[in-house]
């Protein structure tokens, strides 16, 4: 075999030229454009997920005490009694107001920072100008102790007052 023949002549090799080049970044940008337009567009289009998972019954022990969970964007707050488990969302009812309610250990008792008002420990209203009790989450509690929230359901809005 000769070893000349092997050799590649880059007098012989093809280039491209300006306008090829051009041609080819145009191209490839418009490729790279499209393929992330449909990354976006399935990410948006994927259903949200039906169910959050906010922890397990042994993370929340029976007490006069909530605990306070961010899960995903939302911000709730965890009562577990001896008669039931309610998962309150954190945010004030009161219109107009995006504050997250404080719970005063001191006074056994949820407080609007903002507002105001005051609500017990199962959310129920105490006083203040927040027009209802504090809004729940609707829940389920899996075999295994799992307590998940329900999203496609609305927020069960708290008890008007008078």
């Amino acid at each position: 075999m000769n070893s000349a023949a092997g050799r590649i002549n880059l007098a012989e090799t093809p280039s491209l030229n300006r306008r090829e080049l051009l041609a080819f970044l145009f191209l490839a940008s418009i490729v790279v454009t499209v393929a992330s337009a449909l990354v976006v567009a399935a990410i948006f289009l994927m259903p949200a997920p039906e169910r959050l998972t906010v922890g397990s019954l042994a993370d929340f022990p029976v007490g006069g005490q909530p605990y306070y969970r961010a899960v995903d964007g939302h911000q709730v707050f965890v009562v577990h009694t001896s008669a039931q488990v309610i998962v309150l969302d954190a945010q004030t009812p009161f219109a107009g107001h995006f504050a997250t309610v404080k719970w005063i250990a001191y006074y056994g008792r949820f407080e609007d920072p903002e507002g105001g008002s005051k609500f017990t420990l199962t959310g129920d209203y105490i006083e203040g100008p927040a027009p209802r009790s504090l809004d729940h989450y609707p829940i389920v509690l899996l075999p295994d102790g799992t307590i998940q929230i329900v999203l496609w359901q609305h927020l069960i809005l708290g008890k008007p007052h008078a």
